[in-house]
């Protein structure tokens, strides 16, 4: 806290009339170069000039502030009401991405049994009528079916776990798969 009374003394000065020290000075008398109050302007200064209200700035300021926190609170409704719209649209399509890949994963997993099933039929048809070495062929089955089990597990752990765009990558990648197993 400053000690020195000095500057304090001399902005009191300043704020009270000089000739009525019961008055606040409200007004600035340019051609004589004094703060004034309102008598001192009714009884010494009505001829003069250039008389300046040292609050009128004041209170305009506070009205063009009062109006632009009026303008910025009606913006920020604003942008909050398309924030909250924005929410729910991204929301309804985050259900429907789940929705497609729910069911995607059914699809697959159709195909996914529709392909076992077909090589389970073409292994027991190459072991009954073409009596060959048949280890290699059984083995490539084996491969595509492991290939196709690993691409709905990933498939699978996405659909759970990962990010919608993540789910839409994992969803071209195992359809390419299940196309070159067919």
């Amino acid at each position: 806290m400053p000690t020195d009374k000095v500057p304090f003394q001399g902005m009191k000065a300043i704020t009270k009339c000089s000739i009525h020290t019961e008055n606040n000075t409200e007004l600035l008398c340019v051609d004589h170069d004094q703060f004034i109050c309102s008598l001192c302007l009714v009884r010494f200064h009505r001829n003069c000039q250039i008389i300046d209200d040292l609050f009128k700035d004041q209170l305009q300021t506070q009205h063009d502030n009062g109006e632009a926190l009026q303008t910025l609170e009606e913006s920020l409704n604003e942008l909050q009401h398309k924030c909250e719209n924005y929410l729910t649209h991204v929301a309804s399509i985050e259900r429907e991405i789940k929705h497609e890949c729910r069911k995607f994963v059914r699809e697959v997993k159709k195909c996914v049994y529709k392909i076992n099933d077909s090589i389970t039929s073409r292994y027991y048809t190459v072991l009954d009528k073409e009596g060959y070495d048949t280890s290699v062929e059984i083995s490539r089955f084996e491969n595509v079916l492991k290939c196709i089990y690993n691409n709905l597990a990933l498939l699978t752990v996405t659909l759970s776990f990962g990010h919608p765009s993540e789910q839409t990558v994992i969803k071209k990648v195992v359809n390419e798969a299940l196309i070159e197993a067919q």
